[in-house]
This record gives structure tokens, sequence and C-alpha cells, in this order.
């Protein structure tokens, strides 16, 4: 977390293992960003992971930030170059807050509540998504496996042909890489993905976590094009048959 945030985000109670099942409510966000509006990072800020995402996310790159909640990380790549960014997050609370917190960002950073599962926006339409906390709080959701498979899945076809997305999460490789490199073209949940991790030393204000897990892991997953085509095949051939 960098200090801009520690000074400017409200103080908040020690988070516990029973409010965590809560993260993948709307209700509950609506009111914890009515009553902490201030920026909150979830595991980092912009800076721990600027080098990563700098080196797959070109300054010019059409970038959505999925889940993006009242996190300074767009505002933070507006500010070192980045010319377009589409926030989206199913807190209607919170897009109002940030749709007046930026207002003089308006011509390259957009807000828009938008479900992160179900996104309502063109195929192929990003060249970079960027996740930081989101996939974790979906799995927090009462149907978790349809709701985690929904997820990667829009994800998947909102991005251009090799796009990036880019994951910031507390899960491990052993658990997340499955949902991101299944490779079986006849698995409901073959992915287009070729994944490279990068593990980060968590910072020592993380008071959530045992101190035992130090670190938090950065998913650079690239769409690969081989792949999307044999995705693109399969869907076509699966039509055909309800036609």
């Amino acid at each position: 977390m960098t200090d801009e945030t520690q000074e400017m985000s409200d103080p908040e109670p020690k988070r516990s293992f029973s409010e965590t099942c809560n993260y993948g409510k709307m209700n509950y966000w609506d009111a914890r960003y009515m009553n902490f509006s201030s920026p909150f990072e979830w595991y980092c800020g912009f800076a721990d992971i600027e080098d990563i995402i700098t080196r797959y996310c070109p300054k010019d790159a059409n970038v959505l930030i999925a889940g993006s909640g009242n996190s300074l990380l767009s505002k933070d790549m507006c500010d070192r170059g980045y010319s377009f960014i589409r926030n989206i997050d199913f807190s209607r609370v919170v897009i109002d807050q940030m749709k007046m917190q930026y207002k003089k960002y308006a011509d390259i950073m957009k807000w828009e509540q938008i479900n992160c599962i179900d996104m309502l926006i063109d195929d192929n339409a990003f060249d970079c998504v960027i996740d930081k906390g989101t996939l974790d709080s979906i799995f927090c959701t009462d149907d978790v496996e349809i709701a985690v498979k929904r997820y990667c899945s829009e994800v998947e076809r909102v991005l251009k042909p090799h796009g990036v997305w880019i994951v910031i999460s507390c899960g491990a490789p052993e658990v997340r890489l499955e949902l991101f490199e299944n490779d079986d073209v006849q698995s409901d949940n073959f992915m287009s993905f070729d994944c490279t991790v990068f593990a980060i030393e968590k910072p020592l204000l993380d008071n959530f976590y045992p101190d035992e897990e130090k670190y938090f892991y950065v998913y650079v997953c690239k769409k690969d094009e081989v792949k999307a085509k044999q995705k693109r095949k399969k869907k076509a051939m699966a039509n055909s048959k309800t036609k």
C-alpha cells in the first residue's frame, strides 16, 4: 500500500474470516462504500506492481479495470500516462462516488456499474483487463463454481486477440492456475490463456492474513490465438447443434 493510500484511507477494523463471506454480495459493498468512502487498496498499491503492469500493458492500451472499487489504481495509471481506462463495478454507490471524485479525468477514465460476471460489453474490446482482488471476492459468492466460470469466460470474451488479463490474487498457483490454463479442448472449462506468475511479498501493513502467508500473486494471462481459435470453433459447433 502506498503512503498516499495510507493517508487517504478511512481507518477500518481488522477484517475477520466471517466478513469475507459477504465479499460476493452487492449490498455488503454498497454499505461498505457508504461507510468508508476514501480510497482503499486490496493487497497492494500501483507502485508495488507498476513494473509488471507496464511490461505487459502498454500505455496506449484499451484497459478495463474489473471490479474497480475505490482503489487508486486507475488514477495512478492515468497519472503515469495511460490514456483510456474503463472502470466497472457492480456497486452503484462506489461508481457514483468515483464519477464525482474524478470528473477531471472524464476524457480518459470512465466509470460504469457493470457486473463482472455479465459484462454486457462487446467482444474483443480491450487490450488488457486488470483484476485486483475481484476474482477472490467472486469466490465468496453463493454459486461460486458458476460465478467464477462465468467471470473467467467474460474476461476471455472481451479481450482482444493476444490481449492480457492481469490478476492480483491471494490465491496460490496450485489453486488458481487450473482456472486460467485448462488446455483440455473437450472440457467446458477450456481457456485460451498462457500464464506467467509473479510472487510479491505482502506489505507489512496487511494485518488480515496469518504471518506465514507472506505473498500475494500476480497472474499475467496472455490470450493465445491458437487456443482462441480452437475455442471459437468449439463454440460455433455447439451453436450449430442448437439450431
